[in-house]
């Protein structure tokens, strides 16, 4: 198996002397209240950059509202109104949340010291893949054989997890369930809700602020999103390292190759078709994400920290 390169660090400008000493903090260390004010100081700092884009109004009903409480459950369950939501079987399809709670896995992939609860099935694939020769041209890229693909989703949504063994699987036919997995989710990762934002934050000009409104949009996502999008960049990001090898081996999937075969699975529009702009502008959103995966995951500018060390 290929060793793994330090893969090319893109310049990240450096923080603001303001910040220096201010000691950094991730989304998943944050506790709920705090990941609250976090997202309504998020909507404050980025108003002003999407004058013309967004009204405040609308960019605070990109704010996921908060579960209902036990007393809106049992009020609810004593209407008349005939339809009750039921929860769908099986892992392919099914709300991140609704699967995290019932087939859910602490994942050590992520970016901070802690772990992350995500799905296990994207665990197992991951921890799989990270075993295996990425160095494999056209990973990701290539959709592999797809009966076997089929049978395999078909087995894990009817006995779960551990009906298939990844191992006994080619890299190719791993990520090809990995991708999958994430296309089928009810709601793509980064959410119908932003989708206007995140495809509005690549219209920036400036470089600085372009990176700036995408982290901050990044505040906005459910925690569930938000911690499986920093499992799988940080993955992404791992998995680049392989592009080239030496001259003559390597995968071919950089960053931004990458991005092209993933932005399909995590980002898309209910009933229509993104325009061709909006394709391009979702590739250097997922792009920007797998680059600065650790800047994105960090809860390091002002005002943040000074805020949360009130609390």
């Amino acid at each position: 198996f290929s060793g793994a390169n330090e893969l090319d660090n893109p310049a990240i400008p450096e923080e603001p002397a303001a910040n220096r000493g201010v000691g950094k903090r991730y989304f998943s260390e944050l506790s709920a209240l705090e990941y609250f004010i976090v997202r309504h100081v998020a909507v404050l700092s980025m108003q002003p950059m999407l004058e013309g884009h967004f009204t405040l109004e609308e960019l605070l009903g990109l704010i996921e509202q908060r579960k209902p409480t036990f007393w809106n459950k049992f009020g609810k369950a004593f209407k008349n109104d005939g339809a009750k939501t039921k929860k769908k079987k099986g892992t392919f399809g099914v709300p991140l949340e609704q699967i995290i709670e019932k087939d859910g896995a602490e994942s050590s992939h992520g970016i901070s010291a802690g772990t992350l609860r995500i799905p296990a099935i994207v665990d197992d694939a991951i921890t799989t893949l990270r075993k295996m020769d990425l160095s494999v041209e056209g990973v990701f890229r290539k959709n592999g054989n797809i009966k076997r693909l089929n049978d395999a989703v078909a087995a894990i949504d009817k006995d779960g997890c551990d009906a298939v063994d990844l191992a006994n699987e080619n890299v190719v036919q791993v990520a090809a369930i990995l991708k999958r997995y994430l296309r089928e989710l009810p709601d793509p990762l980064l959410t119908f809700k932003l989708h206007r934002l995140f495809i509005t934050s690549q219209k920036i000009p400036d470089d600085e602020k372009r990176r700036r409104l995408l982290h901050l949009s990044c505040c906005l996502l459910p925690k569930s999103h938000r911690d499986l999008l920093e499992v799988l960049c940080s993955f992404l990001q791992y998995t680049a390292s392989f592009h080239e090898v030496d001259e003559e081996n390597g995968s071919k999937m950089d960053t931004h190759n990458l991005a092209t075969v993933v932005a399909p699975n995590v980002m898309w529009t209910k009933g229509k078709e993104m325009t061709h702009d909006e394709s391009f502008q979702a590739i250097e959103t997922v792009h920007s994400l797998i680059e600065y995966n650790e800047q994105m995951c960090q809860v390091s500018y002002s005002p943040f920290p000074i805020l949360l060390s009130t609390l």
